[in-house]
This record gives structure tokens, sequence and C-alpha cells, in this order.
């Protein structure tokens, strides 16, 4: 059974900005890293894209490897941060708002291929920085 935590945050963030791009998608995965530990935080990710993929007729557009990779990069920025919101966090991290970022880690083959589009995928141009905050409850 899946854990249904995500679709709170989820239906919140919708409501609130109408729309679900990278900005939404960022906050979406700060708003589950401050809920829960990282590992759950990424699979309420990958459910919750899938699930509004899902509802816009769009259920191949999921990309596992991006979604895991881009909320391990929120993650390292949320461990080393105080910020109190969104707002405050984003002002102090707007390289997260650069949707080429992935393009330091990863190769153009790589982050497109099939594989990597149904499973996670290591980078392979350079590692992901370790965030420390991996942990299961």
């Amino acid at each position: 059974m899946i854990d249904q935590g995500y679709l709170g945050p989820l239906e919140d963030l919708l409501e609130k900005e109408g729309t679900f791009g990278h900005r939404q998608h960022v906050d979406l995965a700060w708003r589950y890293l401050h809920l829960t530990d990282q590992l759950k935080a990424e699979a309420w990710m990958r459910e919750a894209i899938r699930h509004v993929a899902f509802r816009h007729g769009a259920a191949d557009k999921y990309h596992e490897t991006r979604t895991i990779a881009w909320i391990k990069l929120v993650a390292i920025h949320v461990h080393r941060s105080d910020a109190a919101s969104f707002d405050e966090f984003i002002a102090n991290n707007s390289d997260l708002l650069n949707t080429q970022l992935l393009d330091h880690f990863y190769s153009d083959e790589v982050i497109q291929g099939a594989i990597a589009r149904q499973n996670w995928v290591e980078p392979d141009v350079a590692p992901l920085p370790y965030s420390g905050t991996l942990r299961s409850v």
C-alpha cells in the first residue's frame, strides 16, 4: 500500500500555486524534507509527480533519475539552511531554480536514456554532494 502522506502538501501547493512547474517541484521537495526524512521524502516526491502526471494524462512523463536527483539536491541545501519559509529558502538558494543544474552531474546520454527514466542512475559526470540527512523512520 502506498503511503498517502504526500497528498496533503501536494494538494496545498497545487491550490496555492495553480501550477506545477520547476519552482513548485522544488517547493514540494522542501515541504516534504521538513515533514519527514529524506528517504520517505524521495518516495513521496515520486508518488506526487506520478499523481500529477496521471491527472494530466501524461503518466509517461515521469523520470525517476531526475526526480530523485532533484530531491537529493534540495536536501543538501535544506540540511545547510535554517530558513523558516520556502521563499526565504529559495532566496538563499536560487541556484535550485536553474533547470539545467543536473547538467553538472549527468551527461545528456545518461540522463536522457531509457534506463534513467525508469530507474535511479548515479551521475556519470560528477557525484552529487552528500547531504548527510538520509535516515529511515
